[in-house]
């Protein structure tokens, strides 16, 4: 192999992956075995390299023992599936003292680009702060297993953006949404050697590396970069077993969860994590540039209330704001868009248009994209739709498809190929006033509809922060007010 060895490795075992068939145990069995061959066909190209030799070597020295770490995973699933759970667990501990200095980080919240909780509901539920709290244990019986949770014991799980958080909770068509301020300065013992900072930190395991983010900040070429390089490295046979893509969430037992699982029950029983900070795989595009993070802190110190008095004195709160996307759909400058588009689809519908849609490909496309936005549009508008998913997934196509459309139209414009197709199409126009009419299609096309803004920042509407943290005042929660 070349030089960019170990930015293809990044490139190539990047994850979510799915088990399809198989067990995770074998599954993850088989995946691991190409890992660990790929690891040992690195080799350093000193004409290119710009990562250094040392990094190839320090990787070379590390094989051993993330070879360990992948047998242990497998075993441990095994253990699982064989009802040895304690076993399991002894294992589990094992390991993860084996890479506890390596995968707990200080995260300080001058690092992060917010942290936010919402929660499906409609505008008649008017929830407060608590509601946007976990759920207490008093109520176990409605706690669910997630992916780092465990069934009847709480967990607060929490987003970097809204939009993950809107993707996390199935994309809800209403919801509320509350931004939260961390505030434990002074409320546990400070790090060694971080006395005299005065940010606030959270301890977490840190599964969320991107290896999109390595790859390009390996050409700054630092130690902080290789040495980030190295970890996810030695990290990623635990981060691939707590990530792969469930077969099917609507089942009593989700084995895609098994490791995550374990490492959520070994956070909550370690004194000086308070959770787990990992990448999001709820989400439909593989957009390497959005933030796709999310936190999860387990409940660790009940109250009499239900609820986790360490996590309530760790956060202020905002109070919950209300978002619809048919609300938001709604706005004058997306109103002022489908009007435009339902006027040129009106437009390409009558008279002799048609005879140039059956005749000219192009306007036949821009006739379909605007009656596809024109659905789409009014799908979101009325609330008349059930799957998000696949809302979500004709929005995109739209962007792409309007796109598509915009360079065809560009190429048949420089080629000055514009009209050509159309004079040899018997209508009733007149060649001036066909051309003229022609001509008002194209600059509605390219003006309204080759880029469909209101589609493509559909997040814009979702992570509007102006009526939530920036103009409200966080608050601590208090039972009397707020539950």
């Amino acid at each position: 192999m070349n030089e960019e060895s170990v930015m293809e490795l990044l490139r190539k075992y990047n994850g979510p992956l799915r088990r399809e068939k198989m067990t995770m145990a074998k599954f993850l069995e088989g995946h691991y075995k190409e890992y660990i061959k790929s690891l040992q066909t690195l080799v350093y190209d000193e004409k290119s390299s710009i990562l250094g030799e040392s990094l190839y070597e320090i990787i070379n020295e590390k094989i051993s023992n993330i070879d360990s770490t992948c047998k242990d995973v497998v075993k441990i699933l095994e253990l699982c599936d064989q009802g040895k759970m304690e076993v399991a667990h002894e294992k589990f501990n094992k390991l993860m003292e084996r890479l506890e200095d390596i995968i707990i980080k200080t995260i300080f919240v001058s690092s992060l680009n917010g942290l936010y909780r919402i929660r499906s509901g409609s505008k008649n539920d008017n929830f407060g702060r608590m509601d946007l709290f976990h759920i207490s244990f008093n109520q176990r019986e409605n706690i669910n297993a997630y992916r780092f949770s465990i069934a009847g014991y709480p967990s607060l799980y929490l987003g970097e953006t809204i939009d993950v958080c809107w993707f996390e909770c199935g994309m809800p068509k209403s919801f509320y949404v509350s931004q939260y301020e961390l505030n434990i300065i002074n409320k546990r013992e400070r790090i060694i050697g971080l006395d005299n900072c005065p940010d606030n930190y959270l301890i977490l395991v840190d599964l969320s590396t991107k290896p999109f983010d390595l790859i390009s900040n390996a050409i700054i070429k630092t130690e902080d970069t290789k040495k980030m390089i190295l970890e996810y490295i030695c990290l990623y046979p635990l981060i691939i077993a707590c990530s792969c893509v469930t077969k099917n969430k609507d089942v009593a037992f989700i084995e895609e969860y098994t490791i995550s699982q374990l490492l959520c029950l070994w956070v909550k029983n370690h004194a000086k994590i308070d959770g787990i900070r990992y990448q999001t795989i709820s989400r439909f595009d593989d957009d390497q540039d959005i933030n796709n993070k999310n936190i999860v802190l387990p409940a660790k110190k009940i109250d009499e209330f239900g609820f986790c008095g360490r996590l309530k004195d760790y956060f202020k709160i905002s109070k919950p704001v209300y978002r619809s996307l048919r609300e938001s759909f709604n706005e004058k400058v997306c109103q002022e868009k489908a009007e435009q588009i339902q006027k040129l689809f009106n437009d390409l519908n009558s008279g002799d248009y048609k005879k140039i849609r059956r005749r000219d490909s192009l306007f036949e496309n821009i006739f379909m994209l605007c009656k596809n936005f024109i659905d789409v549009y009014n799908c979101i508008v009325s609330e008349q739709y059930l799957s998000p998913e696949v809302l979500y997934s004709n929005m995109n196509t739209l962007n792409l498809y309007a796109r598509s459309l915009n360079q065809e139209f560009q190429k048949r414009k420089d080629n000055g190929d514009l009209f050509n197709q159309v004079y040899s199409i018997d209508t009733g126009f007149k060649k001036e006033e066909l051309k003229k009419n022609i001509n008002k299609i194209f600059i509605d096309f390219e003006t309204v509809v080759s880029d469909i803004k209101v589609f493509e920042n559909y997040s814009t509407y979702i992570n509007n922060k102006n009526d939530i943290g920036e103009s409200c005042s966080f608050e601590y929660i208090q039972y009397d007010n707020d539950h």
